[in-house]
Parts: C-alpha cells; sequence; structure tokens
C-alpha cells in the first residue's frame, strides 16, 4: 500500500486499556480501524485479501 501512499499508525497503550477496548490479546495481534477508530477487521484470523481490499476501499 505504500505505492498509494497509504501509512499507519500503531496503537499501543502501557496500560492495556486500548488492548482491552478492542479485543487484543498480544502484540502480534492486528486488526483495521478507519479513521474514526472503527474497527473493520478482528484480530483474528488475519485475512489479507480483506484487509487488502478496505485498504484500497480507505485510500
Amino acid at each position: 500500500m505504500t505505492e498509494k501512499g497509504v501509512t499507519f499508525t500503531a496503537l499501543w497503550s502501557e496500560s492495556r486499556d486500548a488492548w482491552e477496548h478492542y479485543g487484543m490479546n498480544s502484540t502480534s495481534d492486528f486488526m483495521l480501524l478507519d479513521s474514526l477508530g472503527n474497527r473493520l477487521t478482528e484480530p483474528e484470523p488475519y485475512d489479507e485479501q480483506l484487509v487488502t481490499r478496505l485498504l484500497e476501499d480507505l485510500a
């Protein structure tokens, strides 16, 4: 997605509040959020095709 100018911000919370809010269990969990913080994917299972399609829609 770099070639399309898509960037991302990693979410880090020392208190785990953000992790609990989004239902994440470990630092290796991945989910896609829109610009308002709405969850577009679940932490597991990772679906590369879905993530690619969602990123293209957001770009």
